[in-house]
C-alpha cells in the first residue's frame, strides 16, 4: 500500500519581515497580454470550428474571466487552476488543496473570502451540468494513476469532477465512457 504524502500549508510569502503583504498571483501582466489572443482564439474556434451554442461560448467565457480575475490571484499557476477537482476545494477550510503542483508535489493555499461566493455559483453551474451528463448517460471524467481499477465508480462521482470542465466531452476509446476533460490552458497554444 502506497504511502501518503502529509500535505501542510506553505508559510505566506509575506509571513517573514520585510515582505509586502500583497500575494503573488504568479500571473503577471505580460501573461495576460500573451494569453489574451490565445483566448480569443479559443473563444472563437468553439463558435467556428465547434459550432457550439452561444450559451456554452458565454459559459466558456465567464469560466475563463473567473479563472484569470480570481483564482489566479489566490496563487494557483493557471495549470493548476485547469486541473483543480471540486473535493480539493474546502469552503469549511478555506483552503484549496493542488495537487501535483510544480515539482510533483502538493500544497494547500487559502481560499479568499472574495472569491468563495463567485467559486460557489460556479460550482453549482458545474453541478448542474455534471447531472445532465449524468442523465445522458456520461459524466465521467479521468481519474488519477489506478483509481479507476480500485473504484470503478469514482469517475462519475461529483468530488472527482473538475472545477472548470471542458464544454465538450470526448468518448474515451479503452472504456467507452463519454467524459469532459479540464479546460486546456489557452496559453500553451499560443505561438
Amino acid at each position: 500500500m502506497p504511502q501518503r504524502r502529509e500535505i501542510r500549508p506553505r508559510r505566506a510569502p509575506f509571513a517573514r519581515p520585510g515582505r509586502s503583504p500583497r500575494p503573488n498571483s504568479g500571473f503577471s501582466t505580460a501573461s495576460a497580454k500573451r494569453s489574451a489572443p490565445a483566448t480569443t482564439a479559443f473563444l472563437t474556434s468553439l463558435a467556428v470550428r465547434d459550432q457550439v451554442a452561444a450559451s456554452t461560448q458565454n459559459q466558456a467565457l465567464s469560466a475563463l474571466l473567473f479563472l484569470y480575475r480570481d483564482v489566479l490571484s489566490v496563487g494557483l499557476r493557471l495549470l493548476e487552476c485547469c486541473r483543480l477537482r471540486v473535493k480539493d476545494v474546502d469552503f469549511g477550510a478555506n483552503q484549496i488543496v493542488i495537487r501535483d503542483g510544480k515539482g510533483n508535489k502538493d500544497r494547500v493555499t487559502m481560499l479568499p473570502a472574495a472569491v468563495r461566493a463567485d467559486l460557489a455559483r460556479h460550482l453549482e453551474h458545474v453541478r448542474k451540468q455534471h447531472q445532465v451528463d449524468l442523465r445522458q448517460g456520461a459524466g465521467w471524467v479521468e481519474l488519477p494513476w489506478a483509481l479507476a481499477r480500485k473504484y470503478p465508480n469514482a469517475g462519475r462521482e461529483w468530488g472527482w469532477q473538475w472545477v472548470f470542465p471542458a464544454t465538450r466531452m470526448y468518448l474515451e476509446r479503452l472504456t467507452g465512457q463519454r467524459r469532459r476533460h479540464h479546460l486546456h490552458d489557452p496559453c500553451s497554444s499560443a505561438p
